[in-house]
């Protein structure tokens, strides 16, 4: 649906909303001549109408749901897993970059990830298996920032348990650590390069750092039974295998030389380079 569509909608779904809007702008512009008691009648004026538009918004989310229920009854195979992570990643980047004022921008990253996986379960099943070796608590946060307070979660003894896990329970979803990182020395992503296999990397951990910017190194990688979706402004893993011995810079080399360039060997233990 249009988002620009939607929000014209939800003013015309109800008549007094406009003008509600108009006299809490000029309740705020008025607001140093306001005592505290009307002040905090104005913060519960706002927090009845952000109540309204988060019912609504769950209304539609349920809509949408079944609306891909009867797609699916005429022979559209929606997926188990009922997340968009490139959808997901545009909705985020266009809020932070239109952000502004007090409200630190992660808070506002925090409290939409909130949203999009209470969303996500609305429509199915939804739950995590978290690597559980050496620095657990760090790929515990960076799930639970990213997949919500009340999403099902677990750690796992192994890289191959969460792999394990995510292949075989609908709806599950795993985050390992990213190779070249601490906690990466796991090599569990050699497994995904099987073709009896259809775990994908859907997304990287933490997706906007505390000051809001992007294009960070991941510090974790989401996989998940389902097909990458474009965003925009995405990486690309690719792994190499190779017979012999071959460096890192052997291997950057050669992959200039194929024509890929401004890429770096993140992962050259073994025979199979993650680039």
């Amino acid at each position: 649906m249009n988002s620009r569509l939607f929000l014209l909608k939800l003013a015309a779904s109800g008549p007094s909303r406009e003008g509600e809007g108009l006299r809490r702008r000029e309740k705020i512009m008025s607001a140093d001549e306001r005592s505290l008691g009307d002040l905090r009648d104005l913060i519960d004026e706002i927090d009845d109408q952000c109540h309204d538009l988060l019912m609504e918004r769950a209304n539609v989310v349920r809509q949408i749901a079944l609306a891909k229920s009867r797609e699916g009854i005429a022979g559209a195979a929606a997926p188990v897993l009922a997340m968009r992570p490139g959808r997901e990643a545009q909705v985020l980047r266009r809020l932070a970059a239109r952000h502004s004022g007090a409200l630190p921008v992660a808070v506002l990253a925090r409290m939409w990830r909130e949203l999009i996986s209470a969303k996500t379960k609305l429509q199915g099943p939804l739950s995590v298996s978290v690597y559980g070796e050496g620095d657990a608590l760090k790929f515990w946060d960076l799930a639970r920032f990213q997949y919500g307070a009340v999403t099902p979660m677990e750690l796992a003894p192994s890289a191959q348990d969460v792999l394990s896990a995510v292949g075989s329970e609908p709806g599950r979803i795993g985050v390992l650590p990213a190779p070249g990182t601490s906690g990466g020395g796991a090599r569990w992503w050699p497994a995904l390069c099987a073709k009896n296999t259809d775990l994908k990397i859907i997304a990287g951990l933490p997706f906007l750092s505390e000051a809001g910017g992007g294009g960070l190194i991941p510090r974790a990688l989401t996989v998940a039974r389902l097909a990458p979706e474009p965003s925009g402004e995405d990486g690309t893993l690719l792994a190499v295998t190779h017979e012999g011995n071959c460096t890192a810079p052997d291997m950057e080399k050669l992959l200039a030389k194929a024509g890929l360039q401004d890429v770096a060997a993140v992962d050259v233990e073994g025979q199979t380079h993650l680039i």
